[in-house]
């Protein structure tokens, strides 16, 4: 009788143990977002955005639109060819970094923290957010490759670096490398 009770018991346990392993939570791979702030890029923007198409499970572009150089359109038109991109405008007038105006006092609308927060409502808490600049093109495939790394689930909360190909066109110099900015989890 206690050889039967402690079989049925250790078949009890190893049960459990297996229904509680199934239950917990698994790692798992997370959406990787482009998010663009764009303002004024059209020498660029369609280089950069083919260098990233299809790379990302999706691309949020936010665009201040207080002067427009055609980019908008552009941006608007590519957009629409994709279902995974979409556009926001950003409602006030960004004052460029290293502008003298940021020595004296600035409506916080006006500066870069309130752009790029804008910007941040619309990632959910589970995205990885890679910050793509507009004025930069991709090796497409080292982006993929690194995109299928950041969705490895034993990177979850990690920070990663890339390499870029900044392009100044009204410098007239390109394939100039910068580093790029950080992934991140929320």
């Amino acid at each position: 009788m206690l050889k039967l009770n402690f079989k049925i018991f250790c078949l009890l346990i190893g049960i459990f143990s297996f229904f509680i392993f199934i239950m917990l939570p698994q790692k798992q791979k997370y959406p990787v977002v482009a998010y663009l702030r764009v303002k004024d890029e059209i020498k660029t923007i369609e280089a950069c955005l083919n260098s990233i198409d299809g790379v990302f499970d999706r691309i949020v572009i936010i665009h201040s639109n207080e002067k427009d150089d055609g980019s908008v359109a552009f941006m608007n038109a590519w957009c629409q060819q994709r279902s995974a991109c979409e556009i926001h405008e950003y409602p006030h007038a960004v004052i460029p970094s290293h502008d003298k105006r940021y020595d004296k006092a600035v409506p916080y609308e006006n500066t870069l923290a309130a752009y790029n927060e804008f910007g941040l409502q619309f990632f959910a808490p589970n995205e990885w957010v890679v910050k793509i600049d507009a004025d930069q093109v991709y090796l497409t495939e080292r982006l993929k490759e690194f995109v299928s790394m950041v969705k490895q689930p034993e990177n979850d909360g990690a920070h990663f670096a890339l390499i870029g190909y900044n392009t100044f066109p009204y410098k007239k110099i390109n394939n100039v490398y910068s580093t790029f900015n950080f992934a991140f989890a929320f």
